[in-house]
């Protein structure tokens, strides 16, 4: 019985360990902050998306997940943003779009490739 519970235990620290991994690694973009003049210089220069672009070519195979507000300005905003990340070099097979983040934001989360059987990405 002992076993079962400090395995319990065990995997529930793993699990806690990965939700706060996975906290850390979300980038929000606020309507604020999207609302300027947009170039590939400014929208480069946005320290969500810089630093998301940066863990994306750090590892390739690595995932981008874009939570957007949904309703028809959050499609068009996301739409926007995935042209922008497409010609800054993230493949649009990379990104996976679903709708749900709070109503003024886009929340980037870099999803990396897990280890294979053989420890190799």
């Amino acid at each position: 019985m002992y076993m079962k519970i400090s395995k319990i235990v065990f995997l529930g620290y793993i699990f806690l360990a990965a939700v706060c991994q996975a906290a850390d690694n979300i980038r929000i973009i606020t309507a604020e902050q999207w609302a300027v003049p947009r170039s590939a210089e400014t929208v480069i220069n946005m320290p969500p998306i810089r630093e998301t672009i940066n863990q994306m070519q750090a590892f390739p195979g690595n995932r981008l997940l874009i939570r957007y507000p949904g309703g028809e300005e959050g499609v068009l905003w996301v739409s926007e943003l995935r042209s922008w990340l497409v010609s800054l070099g993230i493949s649009s097979q990379a990104m996976e779009l679903v709708p749900g983040s709070e109503i003024n934001q886009i929340e980037l989360s870099v999803i990396q490739k897990s280890f294979d059987k053989n420890g190799g990405r």
